[in-house]
């Protein structure tokens, strides 16, 4: 059934990831909990590289003995896995593990939207008043939250790809990116991927990556040119030292 869904991205302290999912759970949401039975259409459309990174959930095996565990376990549980959804009446909650999330609906706690754990999505150039909105089926949801994802997550690592002390840390996280998301597809669903093709094109998506390529080889290279540099500064240093040495050496025979 289609249905008007309303879309709004977060960025979320990965710092205080253990204590935002705290937070949710305590505000009453519970992890949104699949089964391959009665969601088997959602198994079904997602390939199996997408299903293992934002539906982990399809494989509790007891869902009533999860909800029973306390939330402190609830939210260890969670920090192990790269996405978690959130449910509660009409709105989830859906939190990736780069600190990327989106709210669904229209129904958020003032204290969850404007808590400590969360930053000024305007720092990564993103307006903190947008709001996407889509006609969709479920299913087409979050085949349209992964595209939102891919989205913020390059706009978020196109300006902290600027800071070169945390180069190989950003590295990592565009690489992970790359072989985790960008280069997966979705369904098997050719109707479905020209959908999602449309999405992507629609907020340059392919102009954002090849920014942050770019960027990401310029640094990279600057990084082997300044360790060139250093090395060469080195072998300097010691060939004056050993020259020295040598000097010093040479007199004591002399004298």
């Amino acid at each position: 059934m289609i249905e008007k869904y309303k879309i709004k991205p977060i960025l979320i302290n990965v710092k205080n990831y253990h204590e935002f999912y705290q937070k949710i759970l305590i505000a009453g949401y519970k992890i949104k909990i699949w089964n391959k039975r009665t969601d088997s259409k959602i198994y079904k459309y997602f390939l199996p590289a997408i299903r293992d990174y934002m539906f982990w959930a399809f494989n509790i095996k007891d869902a009533k003995d999860f909800s029973k565990m306390d939330i402190e376990m609830q939210s260890a549980i969670c920090n192990n896995y790269k996405c978690t959804i959130f449910e509660k009446d009409d709105t989830q909650i859906v939190c990736f593990s780069t600190g990327i999330g989106f709210i669904i609906g229209d129904k958020i706690e003032k204290n969850i939207i404007e808590c400590d754990y969360l930053q000024n999505i305007e720092e990564i150039n993103i307006d903190k008043s947008k709001t996407y909105k889509i006609e969709a089926e479920e299913i087409e949801l979050y085949s349209y939250i992964l595209v939102l994802y891919k989205f913020v997550f390059l706009n978020k690592l196109d300006k902290i790809m600027e800071n070169k002390e945390l180069f190989n840390k950003n590295r990592k996280m565009f690489v992970d990116f790359v072989q985790d998301i960008y280069t997966k597809r979705m369904t098997d669903n050719s109707i479905e991927n020209k959908k999602i093709d449309e999405w992507e094109e629609k907020l340059a998506i392919e102009k954002l990556y090849i920014s942050v390529e770019n960027k990401f080889d310029l640094f990279y290279k600057n990084s082997r040119l300044d360790s060139h540099d250093s090395m060469f500064r080195i072998t300097i240093i010691l060939l004056i030292v050993l020259i020295i040495i040598g000097t010093i050496n040479l007199g004591n025979w002399i004298a």
